[in-house]
């Protein structure tokens, strides 16, 4: 230990702790081969000598009784910024004295108490200052550090910041008033009070004025008792204003707070947050993360069908790669922002950018679309991927983890937000139909009528944008200095592939048939006797002829399949069976079906939906005939029981009554011909072998007439049978 503090030399402004005695801090003032000065920073006392052979023993003993200190208590600080202020006055005033104090022996003189009480005397008459005030300068030169900043007021510590002033009776706080009337009123603990009641109906999400607010309380704590309404004078001198308000509001409540409090947490989060991180700060190289977002694209399109027809905007989806700036997916079509138009983004990810382009006829080569991989991490709209069982077949089929953004919180997903402002300009002065920022207002022609290009050709136009933005630079990106050294700039194509090579490694390639059946909806089907059944309609397959489904369906009962299908054609579905090669195979529309070939799910359900609607909005006069219906039915039967009840012999055995039902039959079989017999000779009609009743309701002569009518009948058969 002696040989580490032999080489040390106590120098001015040097700190040492005492181990003992307090633990008291120390600074050297002054230090010869003698003796050390030392000062208390503690106290107010003057400064006092030890041997210097003794605290070089005590700082190299073991255990030590001395210690140097590294941390001042008033380190040193920048003060001068080009603006003088009355601190910085006060500093240089302090600072003249204190150097006339130290003299010419820089202060040797003030350790002697007869020489130090001599120059502090002559100083004093000389500025005119009393001996205290010297001897509080020179101690607190000792005490912050012995240089010019020492003697720096703590004019900051001044009026008790943060501290809630009293109140003295009779006087007012603050600058007194030179334009409006009266003296006003000092914010005591009652208007407090109301001062915060009114910050909280400020406060609310009503988003009232700060005058509103103050009205409120005057009117409810400030009125005169005995004013009358509409007086001059109703209201109270002492009453608050509206300076008084924004004060209080401004010291009791945070910026971010009064912010929250009156637009609310999400827009607070989307506009007014710090902004302390960026976008890529979590991917180290492409792949790491795929952001996914859908825009309604500035621009009307017409009909391929007729170009007369003007069909309204379409959706644009993106999926750019996070690192590189890079867009990897692209799909542009009339499927809103949903689940559809993801999973054709999401298709087109992984599709080969050189055939997806020579679709449209558009030759490139890989280099300049070089992507159709899959990330480790996809975030996207909760909205658009809120799905459980679709999601989990990504994260658990596809190994692609998927984080969703809150909903209104686009900032999450800054990057594939700002590639829309960004894509959309490069085609902007060609595109006819383009909707300009001052669409809607007065005066401004409609762009909906200037629609010329069809979903095709703006595919088209979209795709060449997108191959030249993933070919220019981006601005306020991060370029690795390796990249710089190797002559790569912030080109999305250059970062995207100098990452794989040195960042990323080798890309995770999925076939797109595969990512398709993950990423289309499944559902169950039933295999019944007409067919593979689904949404109405009937499907067969290989697989189902082959095993003779539907005879096994009719035979021993009906199952069910899992398929996924397309909502947007339900011409064909898919059959999912980990026994088939592929795991899946296609099934298509029976004959029988045939009136849902080019129809969509969505069709389906509003065709099926219109249906119920109908039956269900004639179900009440329906019901009301069926009622109907019943109750002559019940009228009938109970007038046909009690005539069979009135003739009913009770002589008559059971055996006796069904005897004869065969010659009956016969008999009012030919009763009936009789009365069914067409005429169809012009003129007047015969008359009928049953007439009309007759207008006397007598039971008995009509069951006089019927009778006759049967003997004439079993007459007539009678001479039939003997002519035969």
């Amino acid at each position: 230990m002696s040989s580490i503090f032999s080489h040390i030399q106590l120098a001015e402004r040097m700190l040492i702790r005492e181990l003992s005695d307090g633990e008291r801090l120390l600074r050297v003032v002054r230090s010869d081969l003698s003796f050390v000065w030392l000062f208390d920073v503690s106290k107010k006392q003057w400064p006092f000598p030890i041997e210097h052979a003794s605290i070089m023993k005590g700082l190299s003993d073991s255990p030590p009784s001395y210690r140097l200190e590294h941390q001042d208590p008033w380190p040193p600080s920048v003060n001068n910024f080009g603006r003088v202020t009355p601190t910085d006055e006060a500093q240089t005033r302090r600072w003249k004295i204190v150097r006339l104090l130290k003299g010419d022996d820089d202060g040797a003189g003030l350790l002697s108490k007869e020489q130090r009480g001599a120059r502090i005397k002559a100083v004093a008459e000389a500025e005119k200052h009393p001996r205290s005030t010297l001897e509080n300068l020179l101690m607190r030169y000792w005490q912050r550090g012995m240089t010019k900043d020492a003697l720096r007021p703590d004019y900051a510590n001044s009026g008790g910041p943060g501290k809630v002033r009293g109140r003295r009776p009779g006087i007012k706080i603050g600058r007194p008033r030179s334009i409006s009337p009266g003296i006003g009123a000092s914010v005591d603990d009652k208007m407090r009070a109301h001062l915060t009641i009114a910050a909280d109906y400020y406060l609310s999400s009503k988003k009232i004025s700060q005058k509103v607010a103050l009205n409120r309380i005057v009117g409810l704590f400030y009125r005169k008792p005995d004013a009358r309404q509409g007086d001059e004078h109703e209201l109270e001198e002492g009453r608050p204003t509206l300076r008084q308000l924004a004060y209080f509001l401004q010291t009791n409540y945070s910026h971010s707070h009064r912010f929250r409090a009156r637009n609310g947490q999400k827009k607070f989060d989307l506009t007014a947050r710090g902004l302390g991180g960026s976008g890529e700060q979590n991917t180290h190289g492409p792949g790491d993360m795929f952001q996914v977002d859908a825009t309604i694209a500035d621009v009307y399109l017409v009909s391929k069908l007729d170009r007369r027809r003007i069909v309204g905007r379409p959706t644009v989806y993106f999926v750019i790669d996070v690192w590189s700036r890079l867009i990897t997916g692209l799909y542009v079509g009339y499927e809103g922002p949903s689940w559809i138009g993801a999973m054709m983004a999401l298709v087109n990810m992984v599709t080969p950018k050189v055939g997806y382009c020579a679709q449209y006829g558009i030759p490139i080569n890989e280099d300049e679309w070089p992507s159709h991989h899959a990330p480790r991490i996809l975030l996207a709209d909760k909205g658009e991927l809120a799905s459980c069982q679709l999601g989990e077949r990504i994260v658990d089929e596809l190994n692609i983890q998927i984080e969703n953004a809150s909903p209104g919180r686009a900032d999450l997903k800054a990057i594939v937000e700002r590639r829309f402002g960004i894509v959309q300009p490069i085609f902007r002065p060609f595109v006819p139909g383009y909707v300009e920022k001052d669409h809607g207002e007065r005066g401004v022609r409609d762009y909906r009528l200037h629609a010329k290009l069809t979903l095709r050709e703006f595919t088209e136009i979209m795709i060449y944008a997108v191959l030249e933005h993933n070919g220019e630079v981006v601005t306020g990106i991060k370029t690795p200095a390796l990249m710089t050294s190797a002559g790569k700039g912030p080109v999305p194509t250059e970062r995207w592939k100098w990452g794989v090579e040195r960042r990323s490694g080798t890309l995770r390639e999925l076939e797109v048939d595969r990512v398709a059946l993950n990423v289309m909806p499944r559902d169950e089907a039933r295999v019944t006797e007409k067919g593979i059944r689904f949404k109405g309609g009937f499907y067969t397959c290989k697989t189902a002829r082959q095993e003779e489904w539907f005879s096994r369906a009719r035979i021993t009962g009906t199952w069910t399949e899992t398929i996924c299908y397309d909502p947007r054609s339900l011409e064909k579905v898919y059959l999912l069976n980990r026994d088939l090669p592929g795991g899946f195979e296609p099934c298509e529309l029976m004959k029988s079906s045939e009136e849902l070939f080019g129809t969509s799910l969505f069709e389906y359900e509003e065709v099926d939906r219109a249906a119920k609607v109908i039956k269900a909005k004639g179900e009440e006069k329906r019901q009301a005939r069926r009622i109907r219906t019943d109750e002559r039915i019940q009228q009938i039967v109970s007038a046909a029981v009690n005539e069979a009840l009135a003739v009913q012999d009770p002589d008559l055995s059971q055996s006796q009554r069904v005897a004869d039902i065969r010659p009956n039959r016969h008999d009012e079989k030919a009763l009936e011909r009789r009365s069914e017999v067409f005429d169809l000779s012009p003129g007047e009609k015969s008359p009928t072998l049953v007439p009309e009743p007759a207008e006397s309701s007598d039971t008995d002569d009509d069951n006089d007439y019927a009778m006759r009518l049967l003997t004439q009948v079993q007459s007539a058969k009678k001479g039939d049978d003997g002519g035969n």
